[in-house]
């Protein structure tokens, strides 16, 4: 929580605030690279891929965490963090790195040798696979210590993988240029199903999936904007998303469990409020960086967001304002049942966040 003067910050309802944000731009300066991909381990440190580096990022300083001066470990174009707290790292050149138990990325070959494509992303279904999108050779899965290619002759009608997720029932969807793709492994058994224009697709070419908890995926694109697919077990039924002027969509981040950031390749982010069914006045959005790269939300609730134009910012996407404090705060705490303690010099006080009355408690 934020301290301001005359002001208290609550991190839900009250008078609704414009997100702020920091960005870590002197972080480029220092290493003079440009990132390209992140995620997140356990400890809440950042692992950002860079051109020349894989740089761990712990709130403050950068570690460089490539631990071997292989030529071929340079240029990364996907990071992924698996159930077992590993990381994986793509590259353009097609290579693989994987960390080992000091925490340094170093290089991973199956037996069936790399990939000989770009490296764009990476999944995890329910069984521990793990899936690699490519650009240019389709999927890959790993499973039982080999290497299976998913490419147009077990049924996959592009092998231009630009997005690649796992849902809660297993299965994986890569987002190509010929609509999105639904894989699955049963057995030795690969299985494809194709959900393009043919099935009500509004646009082939999807770049960004989003699923969530309660089955449904949403889809960014190329042109169509943002569309909702609901998953019935048997087909999937799509809608588009109205008023969408933000151009190709590069990545779409859940906050909250009720509004997408939708993040864009030169225009920009927009906010979309499911349970309303609106977009969020531009205005909300208009200072922050315009070329996305990818937004991810981390375990404590921020956004960061990754760009062509500032590097890595995070975003603190929940202030709100109550302008009549009766008291003055001299420490704060917010139990599990969301309610907010405050220590003040008049006492101890508690407010619920969802129906802000200050409550006295006597002592």
């Amino acid at each position: 929580l934020l301290l301001m003067t005359g002001l208290l910050l609550l991190p839900l309802g009250l008078k609704s605030q414009g997100p702020t944000y920091q960005c870590q731009e002197d972080q480029n300066t220092l290493i003079r690279d440009e990132f390209s991909s992140f995620t997140q381990r356990r400890s809440g440190h950042l692992w950002l891929g860079a051109s020349e580096e894989i740089w761990a990022f712990d709130g403050a300083k950068l570690h460089p965490r490539i631990g071997s001066e292989d030529s071929l470990l340079r240029a990364c174009s996907a990071l992924f963090t698996d159930h077992d707290d590993q990381i994986w790292a793509g590259f353009a050149n097609g290579a693989i790195a994987q960390t080992n138990k000091a925490g340094l990325l170093v290089a991973w070959m199956p037996e069936e040798g790399w990939p000989q494509a770009r490296i764009t992303a990476f999944a995890e279904d329910k069984d521990g696979r793990i899936w690699i999108g490519t650009y240019g050779e389709g999927v890959y899965c790993y499973t039982q210590n080999r290497l299976y290619q998913f490419g147009r002759e077990d049924g996959m009608q592009s092998s231009d993988i630009y997005a690649l997720v796992s849902d809660a029932t297993g299965n994986v969807w890569a987002g190509t240029d010929a609509g999105v793709h639904q894989l699955s492994w049963t057995g030795s058994t690969k299985n494809i199903t194709v959900f393009d224009s043919d099935n009500g697709l509004p646009d082939n070419i999807v770049t960004s999936i989003l699923p969530r908890q309660n089955g449904e995926l949403w889809l960014g694109t190329y042109e169509g904007g943002v569309i909702r697919a609901i998953n019935d077990g048997k087909t999937l039924h799509f809608t588009q998303v109205s008023n969408w002027s933000g151009g190709s969509i590069s990545s779409i981040s859940e906050v909250d469990d009720r509004k997408l950031w939708v993040g864009t390749k030169n225009k920009g982010i927009r906010i979309y409020d499911i349970s309303a069914n609106s977009w969020l006045p531009a205005e909300a959005t208009r200072k922050l960086p315009q070329r996305i790269i990818k937004l991810f939300c981390d375990q404590e609730g921020l956004l960061w967001i990754l760009s062509r134009d500032h590097g890595l910012c995070r975003v603190q996407t929940r202030l709100a304002i109550w302008d009549h404090m009766p008291i003055s705060p001299q420490a704060l705490t917010i139990d599990r049942h969301d309610e907010l303690w405050i220590g003040s010099t008049d006492g101890l006080s508690k407010i619920s966040t969802k129906n802000p009355q200050l409550e006295k408690i006597q002592l």
